[in-house]
């Protein structure tokens, strides 16, 4: 499924982690979210890495939506970082929203590479 952005939130062809692309903050709040398809009453773990121009400003690599309260990883580093959340999914939940998001400030920040694994 895509990404959807919100405000200052967008993919560019700079500043990744691997590959191509990264999700840009360019100040915030912002944010990008992708909604994944997952088993019921199964627990994963989501890695993804992320890194800010001012680490007064920092990003969170995080899961919601996913029949458990919200977590999240704060990464305020200005290399990429490794931030990491385990979560089990509620008895009737297929889905849940991983994001990449910045609460304030207008530095910008990056997220890349996030993976959800089984575990």
């Amino acid at each position: 499924m895509p990404w959807s952005n919100w405000n200052t939130a967008s993919v560019v062809s700079s500043n990744s982690r691997s590959g191509t692309y990264a999700v840009q903050l360019s100040g915030g709040p912002a944010s990008a979210e992708q909604i994944v398809n997952l088993e019921p009453n199964t627990t994963y773990t989501l890695t993804g890495y992320g890194k800010t121009a001012d680490s007064s400003q920092p990003v969170r690599i995080g899961v919601k939506n996913y029949g458990g309260a919200e977590q999240y990883s704060v990464i305020n580093t200005t290399s990429y970082s490794q931030g990491s959340i385990t979560f089990t999914t509620g008895s009737s939940n297929t889905t849940a929203t991983i994001y990449v998001y910045k609460p304030s400030g207008g530095a910008k920040a990056y997220g890349d590479d996030l993976t959800v694994t089984r575990n």
